[in-house]
């Protein structure tokens, strides 16, 4: 059949339906009049179904008087007819729902997956920028309008329930699938065997990420607030859309830093290469390791803060950072480059320190002061200090990093000291068993981070020297 015929079938129909209701409705009012007797008032919405139920089941064969003479319970609520007809609608609006919420994920994530040779379409953007999708607001459209169904006048408090709650399901369904999508991107792209990934994968994340927050700090509020304003006293207490709503805002939560994850993935395996290059004799000599790096870093950078919520920006920003500090610790601990003197130490770490700092402050460029961050920043400032200090005053720089990063273990303390060119693993080992060991207190296994994101933790040591042989006596080495 070609549109036009469709079109025009679906003119019929709809013209059929029309005129059916308005006759129907007119006749009713008429037989109201002489029927006041009638307690309970049939409103236009049952008039429509009813006529819609004809419709579906004889075309558009039947007249008003046949709709009376069939469906008396139904249009004067006398039986139970009318509820037979809530459960029929209740069980066809959930296989409606959930097929309309399929197509939508589909639609939704199909970008994700498929790799095309023509230029793909950037997401859209609203007027500030932000990067956005439809589905949020046809989700929200497909919930309102059942609202409006359910609380429809004169229809019972347990077809109120039952189909907020189908409402429920439908939110819970979508932001479930949509997590699952994010989870099979992940595991797609960022894996250990990477695909090869879409062209605009990055901003697709974007969007996803906007699209929960606009899911749940615009449309749920306003879904709980309409129901709040229809529902009749005798539901006040039920608070139907308060667990499903507050889990909806849970899954939605980790969706954002699902998204986020996969963002910085990507951005870390974009620079990669060049942070393999970090901390050797030939970044000693050439910055282009770290321009390429800066480079890349700005381009993300910007396109954040152009594209992305502002309350993603901030978490995004700051895993972008740890990330990049934990390459220039592993690379520091690995020793690519091996010190021959004082001189080589002193330019080494002031180039490690400078370099970090500039990164800090590209990072963290127009945003707010963020504790998390400096507190990492400091970590380099400790393994600064670490290789520079005396080799008899190590115990205050052990406290000292213990006191900032509690998940830092003897054996990262002893990484750091075999940079040094003038400490061997021999001298390393009895420094730390005379000056800390014994005269330490504290425990030297580690404890949990006090800053909420693991660090020290994350960088692989060898632990190949036994430390645990001189306990700690807590009082001190005295004489």
């Amino acid at each position: 059949m070609c549109c036009s015929c469709i079109h025009t079938r679906l003119g019929v129909v709809r013209g059929a339906l029309l005129g059916m209701h308005h006759v129907f409705w007119s006749r009713h009012k008429l037989w109201r009049r002489r029927n006041t007797s009638v307690i309970y008032p049939l409103d236009r919405e049952r008039v429509f179904f009813l006529c819609f139920h004809m419709y579906r089941e004889n075309g558009c064969t039947l007249s008003c008087t046949d709709v009376t003479q069939r469906f008396p319970d139904q249009l004067l609520s006398r039986s139970g007819g009318e509820s037979a007809m809530r459960a029929q609608y209740i069980d066809m609006l959930r296989k409606k729902l959930e097929s309309w919420c399929n197509n939508l994920i589909a639609t939704e994530v199909e970008p994700w997956f498929v790799i095309t040779e023509d230029d793909p379409t950037p997401p859209n953007t609203n007027l500030e920028g932000l990067f956005y999708s439809d589905a949020p607001k046809i989700l929200f459209q497909m919930i309102d309008q059942q609202i409006d169904v359910a609380f429809s006048p004169g229809n019972p408090v347990s077809f109120v329930q039952a189909l907020l709650d189908e409402c429920m399901k439908t939110l819970e369904r979508f932001v479930t699938d949509y997590a699952k999508s994010v989870q099979q991107c992940r595991d797609l792209y960022v894996g250990p065997t990477p695909s090869e990934r879409p062209e605009l994968l990055v901003e697709y994340m974007m969007t996803c990420g906007n699209n929960t927050i606009q899911i749940r700090e615009y449309f749920i509020p306003q879904l709980r607030e309409k129901v709040d304003e229809l529902q009749p006293a005798e539901l006040v207490h039920y608070r139907m859309l308060e667990r499903p709503c507050a889990r909806a805002a849970r899954v939605l939560s980790d969706i954002a830093s699902a998204c986020n994850d996969v963002v910085v993935d990507i951005f870390m395996s974009d620079v990669q290469k060049h942070c393999d290059a970090l901390l050797t004799a030939k970044w000693l000599r050439s910055k282009i390791a770290v321009k390429t790096i800066v480079a890349t870093l700005t381009d993300y950078v910007t396109d954040f803060k152009d594209h992305l919520q502002r309350s993603l920006l901030s978490p995004l920003l700051h895993m972008c950072w740890v990330r990049l500090l934990l390459e220039y610790v592993k690379g520091f601990i690995a020793k690519r480059f091996a010190l021959k003197n004082k001189e080589d130490r002193e330019e080494y770490v002031e180039r490690l320190k400078t370099e970090v700092d500039e990164l800090y402050e590209l990072i963290m460029e127009d945003l707010e002061s963020d504790e998390r961050s400096l507190r990492l920043q400091s970590a380099i400032h400790s393994i600064v200090h670490i290789t520079l200090s005396k080799p008899s005053m190590l115990l205050p720089e052990w406290k000292s990093l213990r006191s900032n990063f509690p998940d830092a273990t003897i054996h990262h303390f002893e990484a750091i000291l075999l940079v040094r060119e003038d400490m061997g693993a021999k001298e390393v080992k009895k420094a730390i068993n005379e000056q800390i060991i014994k005269k330490s207190s504290d425990n030297i296994e580690p404890r949990s981070n006090t800053m909420g994101t693991p660090f020290f933790a994350l960088v692989p040591v060898s632990t190949a020297t036994d430390y645990s042989t001189a306990a700690p006596s807590g009082k001190g080495d005295k004489k």
